[in-house]
């Protein structure tokens, strides 16, 4: 009698050791399809964070269009403002077609800080905001830029432009929206006005 309640016990402990290890199994599968769920909310959640805190400095390096504009940038340490800078900025970023006729590559650190202090600005300016602004003081608006020379702006038939100092006029499109302000690139340089 003892052998048969031995051989029955050890029957039942067998197969419940099988049902717990066939538990724990697919608890531990549980567990690690929750973890996965988890992380790629948390994947797509940082990957938000990353694509909204985009920099201006960031959107300009990755445009291939204006490398000239970076580097001028670089040479006159302003990267890390327009990188770290809370802003908010508005930059007005030349593409390279526009650097054909200066040769940046002589300026000096500091020629370089002004020069690419002519195209920032110490506050947002949303296109919209802009075109509201010139529209609601009907003349040219003038914004102080960083270097302190005054950048003119007008609406002419909707669109908003920068008038150069020789009265070029420079159609703005519409600006690429950073986590530190707005870039509108510019195909002339805007000289001092």
């Amino acid at each position: 009698m003892k052998q048969i309640i031995l051989i029955f016990t050890a029957l039942f402990l067998v197969v419940s050791c099988g049902k717990i290890k066939e538990k724990q199994r697919q608890n531990m599968i549980d567990e690690v399809k929750f973890e996965d769920s988890l992380l790629s909310v948390s994947n797509t959640k940082r990957m938000k964070a990353i694509t909204k805190s985009r920099s201006i400095a960031i959107i300009a390096a990755e445009d291939i269009k204006l490398s000239s504009f970076n580097r001028v940038l670089q040479n006159g340490d302003l990267v890390a403002t327009l990188l770290k800078g809370r802003g908010p900025y508005t930059v007005f970023a030349p593409e390279d077609e526009a650097f054909e006729t200066i040769n940046y590559d002589e300026f000096d650190e500091n020629e370089s800080a002004g020069f690419s202090k002519l195209f920032i600005l110490n506050r947002a300016l949303p296109y919209e905001k802009l075109k509201a602004e010139i529209l609601e003081n009907r003349h040219q608006l003038l914004v102080e830029n960083m270097e302190g020379s005054r950048l003119k702006f007008i609406e002419k038939d909707g669109d908003v432009y920068i008038k150069s100092a020789s009265g070029e006029l420079l159609k703005l499109a519409k600006p690429a929206k950073a986590s530190n302000g707005f870039l509108y690139k510019i195909n002339r340089i805007v000289g001092r006005n």
